[in-house]
C-alpha cells in the first residue's frame, strides 16, 4: 500500500536517490519493481542491530520517512543520523525523534478510512506535488517460472500467518474447487500455510490443483500470481500484491477491517463478507459459504 506514494516521490523529486528498507525476504521483490534506486535488507535481531543503522550515517541519508507508527523505526533513522525524520503522530502518542510529524486531526475516525488516505494527508501536509499512482505494475517484471506456471488458473490464498481468524475453512475451500470441476487452481502460500494448502489439495488431482505452498520464493509467487485470471485470498499481503500486479480478485473478509485494509490498485476485485457482518469487519468467516463465494468466481471478469 506504501508503493504508490514511493512512486509519487519519485516523479515528485527526480533529483532525489531513494532508499528502502526493507526485510531481506522482501528485497528480491522489491528491486524487480523497480520502485527505488537501493533496497536495503534489514539487519538480523541482535546486539548489534542498532549499530548497522549507526553504520549507515558514512552514506549521508538526508530524509527519513516512516510510515510505520514505530519507536523502533524512529530510533533506526535517528541513529542512521538523517536530519529530517518524517512521521505521523497520534493524538496521545509521542514520537520524540521526529524533526516533522504530521499530527492526525482529532476528528479523522481511522477505522472509518483507507490506510492510504492518511497518508495522502500526510504527504500532502509536506509539499508532495504528485499524487500516488495507483496503476498495476506490469506483469512481464517477473522471470517464466518454467514449471511453475499455470496460465489461467485460479489462485487461491488459503493461509494467513498473523491471524488463524482470517481463514477460510479448509472445507470451504475445497468445495470452491469441486463447484468448478472444468478450472484449474493454484494454491499459493508460505512454509507456515503449508498445513492448510496440504488439507485443501489433498485427493485432487495434482494436474487439476496444484500445491505450491512454500515451494516459491517471494518473485516465483509473484510471478505465479501474475500468470492467474483470477485470486481468490483471505486478507492478506498476497491479496495486495495481486492486487498490484493487476489480477482480477476476490477477497474474503471476516474478522478485518475492508473499509481500512481493502486492496487499492486500480484493478477488479470484489470484497466478500459473511452474512451480517458489520462493514467494519467482525464476522466469522466460517458462515461464508463456497456457493456464495462462486457466485462472484463466476460473474466477476
Amino acid at each position: 500500500m506504501a508503493l504508490p506514494f514511493i512512486r509519487a516521490l519519485r516523479v515528485s523529486r527526480p533529483d532525489a536517490e531513494i532508499t528502502l528498507l526493507s526485510r531481506p525476504g522482501f528485497v528480491p521483490l522489491l528491486e524487480l519493481l523497480g520502485v527505488a534506486d537501493i533496497v536495503r535488507p534489514l539487519p538480523p535481531g541482535g546486539p548489534d542491530y542498532f549499530a548497522h543503522f549507526a553504520g549507515l550515517r558514512s552514506s549521508y541519508p538526508d530524509t527519513w520517512i516512516l510510515f510505520t507508527n514505530s519507536f523502533r523505526g524512529d530510533l533506526e533513522a535517528r541513529l542512521a543520523g538523517a536530519p529530517q525524520r518524517f512521521g505521523i503522530l497520534r493524538p496521545g502518542k509521542g514520537r520524540p525523534f521526529l524533526t516533522h510529524a504530521y499530527q492526525v486531526p482529532e476528528a479523522f475516525d481511522e477505522p472509518k478510512h483507507h490506510q492510504v488516505e492518511l497518508w495522502k494527508h500526510f504527504f500532502r501536509h509536506f509539499g508532495l506535488d504528485a499524487p500516488p499512482d495507483f496503476s498495476p505494475f506490469p506483469s512481464y517484471a517477473f522471470p517464466s517460472t518454467g514449471a511453475l506456471d499455470l496460465p489461467g488458473a485460479i489462485g487461491l490464498i488459503a493461509g494467513s500467518e498473523n491471524d488463524p481468524l482470517k481463514r477460510w475453512p479448509a472445507g470451504h475451500w475445497r468445495r470452491l474447487i469441486e463447484l468448478f470441476p472444468a478450472e484449474r487452481f493454484v494454491l499459493l502460500g508460505t512454509a507456515g500455510d503449508v498445513p492448510i494448502t496440504s488439507a485443501i489439495a489433498s485427493g485432487f488431482n495434482p494436474a487439476r490443483v496444484r500445491n505450491l505452498g512454500g515451494k516459491t520464493t517471494l518473485p516465483e509467487f509473484a510471478a505465479v500470481v501474475a500468470s492467474c485470471r483470477l485470486l481468490v485470498t483471505n486478507d492478506t499481503g498476497g491479496m495486495h500484491l495481486a492486487n498490484a500486479l493487476g489480477v482480477p480478485l476476490i477477497a474474503l473478509f471476516g474478522p478485518t477491517n475492508p473499509i481500512r485494509t481493502a486492496p487499492v490498485f486500480s484493478a477488479p476485485y470484489r470484497i466478500l463478507q459473511p452474512p451480517s457482518c458489520p462493514p467494519a469487519g467482525g464476522g466469522s468467516l466460517a458462515s461464508l459459504t463456497p456457493e456464495a463465494v462462486a457466485v462472484s468466481v463466476r460473474d466477476l471478469p
